[in-house]
């Protein structure tokens, strides 16, 4: 069936641009850059994305980079015959799987004189088989009017006169019009596909169109979503309309759809002529891709002072590639398990922030109560007796009540039976402080009692000097050769310096009997020697 369609019926469109990566068909898109695999006549010339049209302002190309411009506004910048006033494109596709739909673009300009349709100027695309014949709803012409009809604007520039000088007319642009044909009941056939564009047939009333083409194997993308969107099912956008059903909904429009729910879902795409049905596009959903999901592990009361983990409990059907930790007092990581030491108190919220292999990010967040540690001073080492019992209790301790001691005891104070390095810890329950104390064994003794001094006074050994620790109880009594008291004392530190009653002795030897008891013991010593005193 050929339908013509006149541009006051044309439903209103909006900028189309799609690009779905490498079409199926060899440059059908012109990406090389150059009309090659297509038959040229007249006027065809690739042009670029980066330009726009003079009159409506829109980018040249939609699929890609590249389109091609078919005819012109003035043909004596060229050959300049009749016959280069129309041009066209054409190519043969044989149809398979991977390119049964076939999607086209283009785009008019045209100066809007008031001819008949038999005289304008038009747009015409046929699709034939290896018969001849014109494969059903695919062959359309677009004929030029002297009013904008729908689907057209007219051109912010003005009027124009035609080439042979009649003035004034309007000029009216159709920007990127979309539409796609399945071919699937023509796999294995080759088609031909021709595009032509004309001037008024006394070629005096220009006109010119841009054509731009893609094969696919699908009109809808299926790819995985982010967040609530499981799975997001684009379409080529740029289509008129879109009807979409599907588990729990129909007759949707939009180009763009995200679905939670296995089933089959179906596109209807109504085509450019009415009369025709529309494209449809079915197929299943039968499994849904895990979303990605945010988690973290963590103690939400830690201690400053102290390094603590951070663990991203989070999942994905894909790859998690990046993990960014934000612990809320300006300090960050990056790793799915970091560490961190919160140098000061205070509220604070823990974020994470994942990024997977889908491009989707989710982020997760946690508030976290951050506390100081307790204050322990355990004390002083300690000096003890073998068995002696020695009570040990902190000094000074604040924030715990939770004690724990190197001997085993959990009491505020432990009691020691012998000397030993003692550890306290102190808790409240979320972190600890330690503090340490050695109890010693006593020394004590006593030694070194000289048997020469020099009583002279000229502080050299004029005293008898006798090394000494720890001792408790001390009697010390020196006596003449013929057993008279000369010196007595129960001070350690009171030692005989020669004299006695304040009258130096006499140069002689004299004898010492000395009873002591040093600490920890409980028996008292005796040592007794002699002194010689040299004047």
């Amino acid at each position: 069936m050929n339908s013509k369609l006149y541009i006051c019926i044309l439903p209103l469109f909006v900028f189309a641009t799609f690009s779905w990566g490498q079409s199926a068909c060899d440059n059908i898109d012109f990406e090389n850059g150059s009309a090659e695999g297509w038959n040229t006549s007249g006027s065809v010339v690739v042009v670029d994305s980066s330009q726009r049209d003079p009159y409506g302002d829109f980018s040249l190309a939609t699929s890609g980079r590249y389109a091609v411009k078919l005819g012109q506004k003035d043909p004596y910048g060229s050959p300049g015959s009749a016959d280069y006033l129309k041009s066209s494109v054409s190519r043969e596709i044989e149809i398979n799987e991977d390119n049964r739909y076939f999607i086209y673009s283009f785009a008019i300009v045209l100066l809007g004189y008031p001819h008949s349709t038999f005289e304008a100027s038009y747009i015409e695309l046929e699709v034939k088989d290896e018969s001849g014949a014109i494969v059903p709803c695919t062959a359309h012409t677009l004929f030029a009017q002297s009013e904008a009809g729908e689907g057209f604007f007219k051109s912010p520039l003005g009027v124009e006169g035609n080439i042979s000088g009649e003035c004034c007319y309007p000029i009216y642009y159709m920007p990127w019009k979309l539409t796609a044909i399945d071919l699937k009941d023509y796999i294995g056939q080759t088609l031909t596909f021709t595009i032509r564009n004309s001037w008024c047939i006394y070629n005096i009333d220009w006109g010119y169109a841009y054509l731009d083409a893609f094969c696919s194997d699908q009109i809808v993308l299926e790819t995985p979503g982010c967040g609530d969107e499981i799975v997001k099912l684009t379409a080529i956008n740029g289509m008129d309309e879109y009807i979409w059903s599907g588990p729990g909904f129909s007759g949707l429009n939009t180009d763009e759809l995200s679905i939670s729910e296995v089933g089959i879902y179906t596109l209807n795409i109504p085509t450019v002529d009415p009369n025709c049905p529309p494209l449809e596009y079915q197929f299943e959903i039968d499994s849904l891709p895990e979303r990605l999901t945010v988690g973290i592990e963590m103690d939400t009361t830690v201690c400053t002072e102290n390094a603590y983990a951070f663990v991203s409990n989070s999942s994905s059907s894909f790859d998690l590639l990046d993990f960014q930790w934000d612990f809320g007092d300006g300090g960050g990581a990056a790793g799915d398990s970091v560490s961190y030491t919160y140098p000061n108190d205070g509220d604070y919220t823990v974020e994470l922030h994942v990024t997977d292999a889908n491009g989707c990010v989710d982020s997760a967040s946690v508030p976290i109560k951050v506390i100081l540690p307790p204050q322990l001073i355990l004390g002083s080492d300690t000096v003890m007796c073998i068995g002696e019992e020695v009570l040990i209790r902190p000094e000074y301790y604040q924030g715990g009540d939770i004690f724990s001691w190197s001997t085993g005891d959990s009491t505020e104070a432990t009691v020691i039976t012998e000397p030993q390095e003692l550890q306290l810890t102190l808790s409240n329950g979320i972190c600890s402080t330690k503090d340490s104390m050695t109890a010693h064994l006593h020394k004590a003794y006593v030694k070194s009692i000289p048997n020469v001094i020099t009583a002279n006074q000229d502080q050299v050994n004029d005293i008898h000097l006798i090394n000494h620790y720890n001792v408790v109880e001390y009697d010390m009594t020196i006596y003449n050769r013929w057993g008279n008291v000369v010196f007595e004392t129960s001070d350690s530190h009171n030692f005989w310096d020669g004299m006695t009653d304040g009258v130096p002795v006499k140069e002689g030897v004299y004898f010492y009997d000395l009873k002591y008891r040093l600490i920890c013991e409980e028996e008292l010593s005796r040592k007794v020697g002699y002194i010689h005193v040299v004047r």
